[in-house]
């Protein structure tokens, strides 16, 4: 029998944890993007460490050309509304 989702996880939604190894985000964006479609979901969350303003341009292109959303949060972003929630 197929584990239940956690209350916790919007089963609606895709998650992508970048490597603290990768160097170019063009292609983990493209294949994500791929990834939304394929899956017929409208928002993801891509969290890595910093994104260019390339990575960046090719997430806001992908919402401008599909109407679905990729949410880029940095490391630090997430680390910083925990910390702001434990206060």
């Amino acid at each position: 029998m197929p584990a239940k989702p956690s209350a916790l996880v919007d089963t609606r939604v895709i998650y992508c944890l970048l490597s603290g190894v990768e160097t170019s985000l063009a292609i983990p964006i493209d294949a994500f993007e791929a990834v939304l479609m394929r899956e017929e979901r409208m928002l993801g969350y891509f969290v890595g460490f910093e994104f260019t303003g390339d990575a960046l341009f090719e997430i806001d292109r992908f919402r401008r050309k599909e109407g679905r959303e990729i949410k880029p949060l940095t490391v630090r972003d997430i680390l910083d509304e925990e910390i702001a929630d434990k206060r």
